[in-house]
Order: C-alpha cells, then structure tokens, then sequence
C-alpha cells in the first residue's frame, strides 16, 4: 500500500525536477463525458438540473508553467463570496500526459471535481468526487496554487492544483 502512495507521488516530484516538454493537446470534450472508461472510480454524475456555473476560464500548466492568475483568482473570489464558478485546469505529467480537472463550486462548501486523467503511467479515466473545503497557497515562483480538503472519493484532498 504504501509503495503504492510513493510511486503515485513520483510524477508530481518529477514535474519539480524537470525541463518543460512541449504541451500535447487537451481533449477539452472529455472534460464533460459521463461515459468513464473501463476500471475507472466515479461518483454520482452531477444533477441535470443545476445550472452550468459562470466560468472563470480554462488554464494548461506545463510543470508549472502556464498557470492564469486572473482565473485563480475569480474562481477564489467566488469561494469567499459563496458564489457559482468553474476553472478548468490541465496540468502534464513528466511524459506529456494532460491531467484536467474541473472545478465546479456549487457553494463554498460543494466543490465538485471532475479528473480527466490520460496519465498512461498512473490512474487513467474520469472520477468525480465533491470537496468541502478551498485553499489558496503560493509555490515558490509566488504563483497562487490551490488545495482542496475534505473530499470524497480516492484523495481525501488534492494539493497544488
């Protein structure tokens, strides 16, 4: 179990490690699909009936590099407001891979998340999981990065989003 949590950290100490690989391109569409791939953990899909939250864009980061400060921060005004909001983020693994997550905030203490993983390395497919809580940090370059705690499913919080 344990060298299992190591070997999924070594993509993320890797990415701190390395030089920045040209992006692959980001399959906007599969952000959205409800079909999840063979073997894939998903929870229960959003309800139809909850409108499309205002969008504060949609960022790609390459090790880092790429992250839209003006979107971070609506997306964190809409959490200290407890307003609706979605961001869209894509980070790349060491090899390329593109990692999506969809932030849906559906009150300051309902974020849903949507991973779109094609990491061929790691957990491919789409899991949904809803996070109670929303941290703001800064790496070591002063750029915001976020934490979500309190979260259903396989991670109990993702950090350095």
């Amino acid at each position: 179990m344990l060298s299992r949590c190591i070997l999924a950290l070594v993509p993320f100490l890797a990415i701190a490690c390395s030089p920045s690989p040209a992006p692959t391109t980001v399959d906007d569409s599969a952000v959205g699909s409800t079909a999840p791939p063979a073997g894939s953990t998903t929870a229960a899909a959003p309800s139809a009936d909850i409108p499309a939250n205002p969008s504060c864009g949609k960022e790609v980061s390459v090790h880092g590099q790429g992250r839209d400060p003006a979107a971070r921060e609506c997306f964190w005004n809409a959490y200290q407001t407890n307003k609706p909001a979605e961001l869209v983020i894509t980070v790349h693994t060491i090899e390329g891979d593109p990692i999506t997550h969809a932030l849906l905030m559906r009150s300051a203490s309902s974020i849903e998340v949507v991973r779109d993983s094609k990491d061929r390395f790691g957990s491919p497919g789409i899991t949904r999981f809803t996070c109670t809580s929303l941290r703001r940090n800064q790496d070591d370059r002063g750029t915001t990065i976020f934490a979500l705690t309190g979260c259903t499913g396989p991670w109990p919080e993702l950090t350095n989003l």
